[in-house]
């Protein structure tokens, strides 16, 4: 796996030979390394009990900011990934940062979880409320996210080839 150096290094070699749009994941990417959580789960699920409800509502929009900016990256790489004149370095390197993203979104995502919990633990969220949100927040990440509606389209072809049905 290639360190954080080595991928803003390549990102910037990329950009510097003249893909215009490898600029934009260039500033994306080193803006979501450079917010890149350093507490374990466990840290932030302890952590996050002695602070204020606006402080968790704060950090669990910061949360949610985060995961809509990994996937926004990760959208670039793959439009990335399907340009014309694509190196296999280059390849290997949008995929396994891709990849890293989406471990890095369940974290996020994870977080967003012990927020509302906390919230319900305190009395100032309803469970309902709980699920809905984190259902809703699912959603969103379904559908902005372009290599989930790639595999529903695979899916859905799959599907409808078994059954005879051809569009």
């Amino acid at each position: 796996m290639l360190s954080r150096d080595e991928i803003i290094a390549t990102l910037g070699r990329t950009f510097i030979s003249g893909f215009a749009t490898s600029n934009i994941t260039f500033s994306l990417f080193t803006t979501a390394m450079s917010e890149f959580p350093t507490l374990t789960l466990e840290e932030f699920q302890n952590a996050i009990k002695d602070v204020s409800q606006f402080e968790l509502e704060s950090k669990k929009d910061q949360q949610r900011h985060f995961i809509f900016k990994l996937i926004e990256t990760n959208n670039e790489l793959l439009d990335e990934l399907h340009a014309d004149g694509i190196s296999s370095e280059d390849k290997k390197l949008y995929t396994e940062t891709i990849d890293e993203n989406k471990l890095s979104l369940l974290g996020q995502f994870g977080r967003v979880e012990s927020i509302n919990s906390e919230l319900v633990e305190r009395g100032l969220m309803s469970v309902e409320n709980k699920e809905k949100e984190e259902q809703n927040l699912l959603d969103d990440i379904n559908k902005l996210d372009k290599s989930v509606q790639k595999e529903e389209k695979s899916e859905q072809l799959e599907e409808n080839e078994e059954t005879g049905v051809m569009l």
